[in-house]
């Protein structure tokens, strides 16, 4: 329920105002973030000058992206994907699974982690076994 103590809520919290209010008396006088980007000039520069370049994927920083990368882990290969669900079918991928495998992945986790595992084995695979507590 709103009340007159949100009426002055700064404006970057009052969008939420129903979230802060217990019993109409605020929680917090100040939004907190489920997670706020740390954002310097150096990045605003980084994609600045990447649009400016005309390269919006797979360009030159991609490459400097990968070498750095594997300098870091001290790997010998490596590649950038456009997404964690990329990642996942890569990883799911070149282990190698056998029909009957058995595959553990959390409960708690979006789609792509299971559906990278289920894609893997739907292509004129036997079923394979996956466990956990939401699996059946």
């Amino acid at each position: 329920m709103l009340g007159r103590h949100t009426d002055n809520l700064p404006g970057c919290i009052s969008r939420y105002k129903e979230c802060i209010m217990t019993d109409n008396i605020p929680v917090r006088s100040v939004f907190l973030p489920f997670s706020r980007p740390t954002i310097g000039q150096a990045e605003i520069d980084e994609v600045a000058d990447s649009l400016r370049s005309g390269w919006l994927t797979t360009g030159p920083k991609v490459v400097r992206f990968e070498n750095e990368f594997l300098q870091w882990i001290g790997n010998k290969e490596a590649i950038a994907v456009n997404s964690a669900t990329a990642g996942l079918h890569l990883a799911v991928a070149i282990l190698d699974l056998a029909p009957g495998d058995e595959v553990i992945t959390t409960s708690i986790t979006w789609p792509s982690t299971v559906n990278n595992i289920e894609h893997r084995f739907s292509q004129g695979h036997q079923r394979h076994k996956l466990t956990g507590p939401t699996c059946h």
